[in-house]
């Protein structure tokens, strides 16, 4: 990774994660300093990827609308998968519905942001989904698990029954 950093001597990563809005800093690093948008640390893959998980949404399309990263259709899912992992439902309505990326697409991990939001519990993410965007709720990935699966593994079982129920049928989670 290149050493680009700004006077304060922090680095474009910090600003991505760590500012509300486009900073002048994290500007002047990725316009004029010509910081990589694929910079990289331990933490997060991309710059793009800390805003994401900071729920930065203006910071991320700022980024977003930089251009493309070497591997930009992995990139795209990842940052799907990522906003549904940290409950960014703001940030993955804007991706799909205003940059056209589409959350039923199973990525090199096999899952798709229903799986992740199923397994960590955020009900509005898996409901958007499935309700709004037509992701059907019982999508496996090439291992067989469901969002169901999911949702019971991490002991959501609010989402859990809710699936059951869009299926049509009762499930044995009634208590």
């Amino acid at each position: 990774m290149p050493d680009i950093k700004a006077v304060d001597g922090r680095s474009p990563l910090y600003y991505a994660r760590n500012t509300v809005q486009p900073s002048p800093t994290l500007y002047y690093l990725v316009a004029k300093k010509r910081a990589p948008l694929d910079i990289e640390d331990d933490d997060y893959p991309t710059l793009v990827r800390y805003a994401v998980a900071a729920g930065n949404l203006d910071i991320v399309k700022w980024l977003v609308d930089k251009g493309p990263t070497q591997n930009a259709d992995t990139e795209n899912r990842e940052l799907l998968n990522a906003a549904a992992f940290y409950e960014h439902l703001h940030i993955i309505k804007w991706l799909v519905e205003e940059k056209g990326m589409l959350p039923d697409i199973l990525e090199c991990q096999n899952f798709i942001p229903l799986h992740i939001a199923a397994r960590k519990g955020h009900f509005d993410i898996v409901k958007w989904l499935i309700d709004e965007k037509g992701v059907p709720p019982d999508i496996t990935t090439i291992h067989g698990h469901t969002p169901m699966d999911y949702a019971i593994t991490g002991e959501s079982l609010d989402i859990a029954q809710w699936l059951a129920d869009k299926k049509g049928g009762r499930s044995a989670l009634v208590r």
